[in-house]
This record gives structure tokens, C-alpha cells and sequence, in this order.
């Protein structure tokens, strides 16, 4: 049993997809075109414990997340649209999503301070920037797994391969991938999960650059915290990036042109985009620089009826 050569399958795809889809809301892609850069967030924030568990230094591991693929993801609308519905994706096409892992600049950041930056346009950050042999940096397909005693399947894109030996299996997550030392772990995850069919970027600093990153912001007289975040900033290579179709947003599908006719009660539950731009510069901005926003194939079409008491706003952190 068992199929002897599943990793052929797997390794050396990553680059391989037609887009990198980046689903939040439109107050974290403003900030992202606002401070042109995405944030890697730390694994131990993860939403899965059994994700969070297969890496050695939670504190100094950071992940950012991708949904790949040509078509348009609803679970994923849905969960990163947040209660107000107001959400978009940030896409890349597999060149510029190459050209920003390797070109772009890898900083880390007191979270706090990430996060409040675009508050405060006139003031001057310094960031630590993250020189290449200061860090493990990987970019990998996620594999989707069951556990079936001796044996487990995998689902990797369209394809489900089934009973692998365990043994075998466990060989091929202990494998480096560019150098990184801890294997294939990170890029697994439990089958219920399939539906995002990830891609992800990890960032691991290396042995003693905490201490330095700490040492650093304490001289700057910043506070002296382990909340860090690492930011990949595309400013260098923004207008590169920004010719359509490498870099896009895409509005979820209950966002509506304002042209668009609508009748009954879905009147109620879609926004126009009008009114649920007004308060985004940045995005605006992006639109007459570029034409490069999108709306869902889907638009007008689906709702979604959330109970806004019970969850929390949505969209991942930025």
C-alpha cells in the first residue's frame, strides 16, 4: 500500500498556482495598501492548536497564510467578511507573489506600534530589519491529513492520496525544506481545513536575533516586550507589483457595484460600494491609481445571515 512517490506530487508547486488570495477585511486591506507591506503574525495567535503544535518556537515563528486558487473561496468570505460583511481579498498572481517573497523587506515590529503606525503618517519609524542569515524563510503548499492508525491520507489541491504508510509519511515531514531545520513542519494541517487550500510563508528567526530585536528596541527607549510581528514591506517594489493583473483586491460578493439593481429584502444585507468605501483612503487611492478592484463574480448574488451579537468582527490581524 502507499504511494512511493506522493511528495513528487507535492514539492516544487508552490509557485505553481493562479492566484495568492489573502481574504480579511477592508479595514486591514487599507492598511496594507496604506503601509504597503502584509504582517506575518505570530503561530502562536494560530486558530488551530494542532497547527500552533507542530512548531518548536511559537514566540519566534511567524506564518502568513494564502488561499490559492482561480476561483473564489465562500467559506473563506464568509469567516474573513466579518459581521459588517465588509470584506475583500488581497490577491497576487504567481509572479508577484515571487518577486514579493524575494524582494520584498522583512522587518519586525513591536505589534502595538504596527498596528497604530498609519495614525500617525508624520512620524519616523525605524524598524529592525531582518537580514537574510537571520532568519529560516519558507514558502510551501499546506498538505491536509487523516490519521489512520498505520496508515494516513492526504489531500493536497484536487488530489487525494490515499494510505501512505505512517513511517513514510513522517520521513517526508522531517525533511528540510531550504535549509529550515524543522522539516515539513508547519505545512500540515487536519483535513477539516481543506477548504482553504493554503499556501503559507514562515519566518523563523534564528537562534539569538530575539536578543537582539529586544535589545534594539530597548535602545530605543520602545518598551520591552515579546509581542512582535513580522512585516513584509513591498514598498521597493510596489509599482512593479501594482500592473494589473499582478496585485489586485476583490470585494466579497455581498458588496454591490453602485449601478447594480437590487430588489426585496437583499436590500437590507448588500452594501454598495459607494458608502462602504467612503471611509477607506488608501483603497480609494489604490482604485485611481490603478483600476485594479474587483468585484466578486458573485456579487449581488450571495448574503450571509450572521448573528453579529455572538461573533467577533472578522478578519485576520494586519
Amino acid at each position: 500500500k502507499g504511494d512511493k512517490t506522493f511528495d513528487d506530487k507535492i514539492e516544487g508547486k508552490e509557485y505553481n498556482h493562479t492566484e495568492y488570495c489573502h481574504y480579511t477585511s477592508l479595514d486591514i486591506i487599507d492598511k496594507i495598501i496604506g503601509g504597503k507591506a502584509l504582517m506575518l503574525g505570530r503561530v502562536e495567535k494560530l486558530n488551530d492548536k494542532h497547527d500552533e503544535a507542530q512548531f518548536k518556537k511559537p514566540k519566534e515563528t511567524f506564518v502568513l497564510c494564502f488561499a490559492t486558487g482561480a476561483h473564489e473561496n465562500l467559506p473563506m468570505w464568509q469567516i474573513y467578511s466579518g459581521c459588517k460583511l465588509q470584506g475583500g481579498r488581497v490577491q497576487f498572481n504567481g509572479w508577484a507573489i515571487k518577486k514579493l517573497i524575494e524582494d520584498g523587506r522583512f522587518e519586525i515590529w513591536e505589534e502595538k506600534t504596527y498596528q497604530n503606525r498609519l495614525n500617525e503618517p508624520n512620524k519616523k519609524y525605524e524598524p529592525y530589519i531582518l537580514k537574510a542569515d537571520e532568519m529560516y524563510k519558507v514558502f510551501h503548499d499546506v498538505v491536509y491529513t487523516e490519521d489512520k492508525g498505520k496508515y494516513c491520507n492526504i489531500k493536497y489541491n484536487n488530489s487525494f492520496i490515499t494510505e501512505i504508510p505512517k513511517e513514510q509519511f513522517d520521513k517526508y515531514m522531517g525533511s528540510e525544506i531550504d535549509g529550515w531545520h524543522d522539516g515539513h513542519k508547519g505545512f500540515e494541517k487536519d483535513l477539516i481545513w481543506f477548504y482553504e487550500k493554503e499556501t503559507r510563508l514562515i519566518v523563523q528567526l534564528k537562534d539569538g536575533v530575539l536578543e537582539k530585536v529586544k535589545k534594539y528596541y530597548r535602545e530605543k527607549n520602545e518598551v520591552d516586550t515579546d509581542d512582535y510581528v513580522v512585516s513584509l514591506n513591498f514598498e521597493n517594489i510596489y509599482n512593479e507589483l501594482k500592473k494589473s493583473p499582478r496585485f489586485q483586491v476583490k470585494l466579497a460578493p455581498c458588496i454591490v457595484s453602485d449601478s447594480t439593481k437590487i430588489y426585496g429584502e437583499d436590500r437590507t444585507v448588500l452594501k454598495r460600494s459607494r458608502n462602504v468605501l467612503k471611509p477607506y483612503k488608501h483603497i480609494k487611492a489604490f482604485i485611481e491609481d490603478t483600476s485594479s478592484l474587483k468585484f466578486s463574480e458573485f456579487s449581488g448574488g450571495i448574503f450571509f445571515k450572521l448573528n453579529c451579537k455572538k461573533i467577533k468582527q472578522g478578519g485576520r490581524g494586519q
